[in-house]
């Protein structure tokens, strides 16, 4: 005997999505030319979720919630850290989530000048001057400092964090 094959109600025709009486709350529906997979929900208004949709747009972006995190820079070792408060913090970077549980951590130069500290590609922490300009697309800004090099100090620092609510 053949395995039953299990078949999702369906649309070959791009930019279908199902409508809430087409499908029971609960039950999945796929389009196989646009790739996208939709589900009903009801959280007091039924509606139809393309759960595939983060994937386009790259969204979220940012901390889960900044107060799960401590930044700080050590003047001596010009290393600047992002560590968790409790057990972790999670950053979303183009729609993955990235669990750390320990301190994450990166050094700057010794040269004067203007540092953003941002979690880019794979999530790992860097830094960038102003020299370059920004891709909100592929950074989850951390925090922006001053280093002073003839001092040998971050003259200041401030976290710029974006979370989500």
């Amino acid at each position: 005997m053949a395995a039953p094959k299990i078949r999702l109600r369906r649309s070959a025709t791009a930019g279908n999505a199902p409508t809430t009486s087409q499908i029971e709350l609960g039950e999945v529906a796929i389009n196989t030319n646009d790739g996208k997979l939709f589900l009903k929900k009801d959280d007091g208004t039924e509606r139809i979720v393309d759960v595939t949709a983060y994937q386009e747009t790259k969204e979220p972006m940012g901390l889960n919630d900044p107060s799960e995190t401590t930044i700080s820079f050590d003047n001596n070792t010009r290393i600047f850290s992002v560590a968790p408060t409790a057990s972790r913090f999670d950053v979303w970077y183009q729609s993955v989530r990235y669990v750390f549980t320990t301190t994450q951590t990166v050094t700057i130069p010794n040269t004067t000048g203007l540092y953003y500290f941002y979690f880019g590609a794979n999530a790992t922490l860097t830094y960038r001057t102003p020299s370059t300009d920004p891709n909100y697309d592929a950074e989850v800004r951390v925090a922006t400092g001053y280093y002073n090099a003839t001092l040998g100090e971050m003259v200041f620092y401030m976290q710029q964090s974006m979370a989500l609510y």
